[in-house]
């Protein structure tokens, strides 16, 4: 062998020595890196899980909520419906409290009528005097 080619091969050997140690941490960082993608790959994977089941959840509650707010709709038409009803009640409640305080009025102004047993609620029967008994009465 020639002293170029000896000069050549030692300087090889050393270069190959040099590159050893960076080998070495490359394969162990390549090692933790693959470690890595894997814990990283679960951890995709679980986080697609909880996104789904978060999904599905939006999904039920939404599905929910309309339940509710269409139910809520029908109570609040259900309501106004009964209270039409009930202003209707009322008005006629007080168109006969008024064709009885008509009634009332007129037979107050009769002569020689006889006072009611049990006085109107809130007001006093009024006070007459009693009719004359006939004598077909007994």
């Amino acid at each position: 062998m020639s002293p170029v080619e000896l000069g050549l091969q030692a300087l090889l050997a050393v270069a190959l020595g040099a590159s050893l140690p960076v080998a070495i941490r490359l394969t162990r960082a390549l090692t933790s890196l693959r470690r890595d993608r894997a814990e990283l790959d679960a951890s995709v994977k679980a986080f697609t899980l909880a996104v789904d089941e978060a999904e599905q959840a939006i999904q039920r509650l939404r599905t929910s909520s309309n339940s509710a707010a269409r139910r809520l709709i029908d109570q609040v038409d259900a309501a106004e419906q009964l209270g039409a009803e009930l202003r209707n009640l009322l008005s006629r409640a007080d168109t006969t409290l008024e064709r009885l305080a008509q009634v009332e009025r007129r037979r107050d102004a009769l002569p020689g009528q006889v006072a009611p047993a049990m006085p109107v609620a809130g007001r006093e029967a009024p006070r007459r005097a009693a009719r004359p008994s006939c004598a077909g009465d007994a």
